[in-house]
């Protein structure tokens, strides 16, 4: 108790400077940490940075690897550093200092600090949330605590369709109006494309490339079980992988960790480098990494989650789609997704389906190649930067008092 009040002693006067310094756009992000979510999170404020913003970063990171990119395109609160027992203090002081302004906006995605902020918000406040992806397994995730707030909430952002469906779903199982859903917009990520498509230099070796951050929902075991079938059945690929991964994590001769990457530059040669990009996650909305990997033609080998199936698929001829077998995800323990259960029956049917996706593109050049061509077009369609930037200035300057 001393130590929290001392800490309070400390830390509240430097908090009440930042409030004062707070501009009419605040944002509610949890990290600043490597992950694909924190660089569209990065991307929405280079969008704002000219209409001034603040950040408010609710969690502790792992790590600080995009810190000083939000710096750089926003006034940055690591609001983290104040969790103390004055929980309550922080957050009324928050909502009071946002309801003071004329116009505000208020734009928060994946923590608890924002929804529980926004009961305490007047109504001129214009209020956004971002939701990625629904977290079926988590009965704390954002589309859950937001359920009470979902009338308050002006815009609510998702990445296609599916997500949007969910929502509805999730509406009317809670007694919750049905025409709340004609507040969704759909945004699509953005990345940068280049103006044609580098020819790829076709080796004997498979190159795949998995890009993740180490967190259970990735499940990063997949890569490791697919490396050894691989090497069973002697199709000879080389995977790399990218995130913050230790180096033991696998002692196969045909898996190779790279580790966590900041440069885009750099990013963008290794994804020149590969043809493949494996996706085994349990939920996803849609991974940054594919369409970032697709802009230079690598082919998405992914499972059938999130809105990835609405780009990738059979119709577009540029990925493969495994099949998931519908896990019951809700009802199954992080220890089990984490693989502690490997024999589970339907993950190692999943693996299977890896694999073969993996040996069909081995064996078929021609294929590759057209999938690869289609894989860029596709992300010239859907991944324009144009269309991101206007998308979010949209939102962000539409302020309530003006509507």
């Amino acid at each position: 108790m001393k130590i929290n009040k001392l800490k309070f002693l400390l830390e509240y006067p430097k908090f009440r400077l930042e409030l004062n310094k707070l501009n009419d756009i605040i944002f509610f992000f949890p990290f600043y940490q490597f992950g694909g979510a924190e660089r569209v999170h990065i991307n929405i404020l280079e969008v704002s940075k000219d209409l001034g913003t603040s950040c408010f970063i609710t969690e502790n990171s792992a790590n600080e690897f995009f810190r000083k990119e939000f710096e750089k395109n926003t006034h940055l609160i690591p609001y983290f550093k104040l969790k103390t027992k004055k929980y309550k203090i922080y957050t009324r002081q928050i909502a009071m200092a946002i309801n003071k302004k004329k116009s505000p906006v208020v734009f928060g995605c994946n923590n608890t600090l924002f929804y529980d902020i926004l009961p305490l918000l007047k109504s001129h406040v214009q209020i956004i949330d971002l939701i990625h992806a629904f977290s079926y397994e988590e009965p704390f995730s954002s589309e859950k605590v937001s359920l009470p707030m979902a009338e308050k909430i002006d815009v609510r952002v998702v990445l296609g369709e599916k997500t949007k469906n969910d929502f509805r779903n999730l509406y009317l199982s809670n007694n919750i109006s049905e025409h709340l859903t004609e507040r969704i917009k759909i945004i699509k990520n953005k990345v940068d494309i280049p103006e044609r498509l580098s020819a790829k230099f076709y080796t004997k070796t498979l190159k795949v490339l998995f890009v993740a951050r180490n967190s259970f929902e990735k499940r990063p075991h997949y890569i490791i079980e697919i490396a050894k079938r691989c090497i069973e059945k002697k199709i000879d690929v080389e995977f790399n992988v990218v995130g913050d991964f230790e180096t033991t994590f696998s002692d196969l001769k045909n898996i190779k960790i790279i580790g966590p990457i900041d440069s885009k530059q750099k990013m963008q040669e290794i994804y020149q480098a590969h043809d493949i990009l494996l996706i085994t996650s349990f939920r996803e909305g849609f991974p940054m990494v594919i369409s970032e990997g697709m802009a230079y033609g690598v082919i998405p080998v992914s499972t059938d989650v999130g809105e990835i199936s609405e780009i990738v698929n059979s119709r577009n001829n540029n990925g493969i789609i495994i099949s998931d077998f519908n896990l019951p995800l809700y009802s199954l323990s992080k220890e089990r997704i984490s693989g502690k259960f490997l024999n589970y029956e339907n993950e190692s049917l999943v693996i299977n389906d890896f694999v073969n996706a993996l040996k069909t593109l081995y064996e078929n050049p021609k294929l590759r190649k057209e999938y690869s061509n289609n894989a860029y077009e596709t992300a010239k369609i859907f991944f324009s930067k144009e269309k991101f930037y206007n998308s979010y200035k949209n939102i962000l300057v539409n302020k309530k008092s003006s509507t």
